[in-house]
């Protein structure tokens, strides 16, 4: 899918990832594929012109956590809670996920609900 997306295939722009899915990215990779290969998974990060780290600030963070409140009779996670918030911040309707969580707070979940393939 990101390789369409670097193609012009896609168009997804601008790409977001804040630096806590950077760290679930980080963990994920680590227990999959080894601790030799997080750098370079998160280089290929940092290095692309297809993605803006995004640094939450407090008033984000704070947010999110009020969400958590809202939404406790769900297992939604204060990355996917806090992911929100950034993508309302910056009128983001697609999130690119795996699980429910992002469509449960209202966001178009890419590729499950756009058709859109992620080639392996």
């Amino acid at each position: 899918m990101f390789e369409n997306i670097a193609a012009g295939n896609l168009v997804y722009r601008p790409l977001y990832v804040s630096t806590f899915v950077l760290s679930e990215l980080a963990t994920l990779v680590l227990h999959n594929s080894g601790p030799e290969q997080v750098p370079a998974v998160l280089n290929s990060v940092y290095d692309s012109s297809l993605f803006t780290v995004v640094h939450p600030d407090e008033s984000a963070l704070e947010v999110a956590r009020k969400a958590t409140d809202r939404y406790d009779d769900q297992e939604i996670t204060l990355v996917d809670h806090l992911t929100g918030v950034l993508a309302e911040n910056r009128s983001v309707e697609r999130i690119f996920g795996f699980d429910s969580d992002s469509r449960t707070l209202g966001f178009t979940l890419a590729p499950a609900d756009t058709g859109d393939l992620v080639e392996s």
